[in-house]
């Protein structure tokens, strides 16, 4: 009985610690990225906090989903809440395709195809990836052309 006690008391301690290491770790993040002191993350800084391997669309997602409030930024609980940005899915496909048009015309172009991307992706590549999904050359990508099923 004893031996269980002690056994539970030290992973309770190694939890605690673990739980605070991470918290330390997410607020040393949000201090780093809040480049104007003012203890909010615009979604540009938070930006900023993510690898260059996450798409612009997932960031933009998980932005939206930590901003709890509804304000429009970050504050370091929102932050620490949010795991430093990794809770959340990925953006679906349609969710990516909305985020990306930022001119709201229903169509991509190579720019705004770019924020589906990888950070990190050359923009040759990208390009090449966009022009092989742009079935009708026409410079754009229809949300088919992107991979949305849509009805006919």
């Amino acid at each position: 009985m004893k031996k269980s006690l002690l056994t539970a008391a030290v992973f309770a301690s190694v939890f605690t610690a673990e739980a605070s290491l991470q918290k330390n770790l997410y607020d040393l993040r949000f201090i780093r990225a809040d480049v104007n002191s003012d203890s909010k993350l615009t979604f540009e800084e938070f930006l900023a906090t993510q690898t260059g391997l996450t798409r612009w669309v997932d960031a933009a997602r998980r932005f939206d989903l930590a901003d709890t409030d509804g304000s429009g930024d970050l504050s370091i609980v929102e932050f620490r809440n949010s795991h430093g940005g990794a809770k959340g899915p990925r953006a679906t496909p349609y969710q990516a395709f909305i985020l990306a048009d930022q001119d709201g015309d229903g169509l991509l172009s190579p720019s705004e195809y770019a924020l589906t991307q990888a950070q990190n992706r050359s923009p040759k590549l990208n390009y090449a990836a966009f022009s092989r999904r742009d079935k009708n050359g026409d410079g754009f990508l229809t949300m088919r052309e992107f991979g949305v099923l849509v009805p006919h």
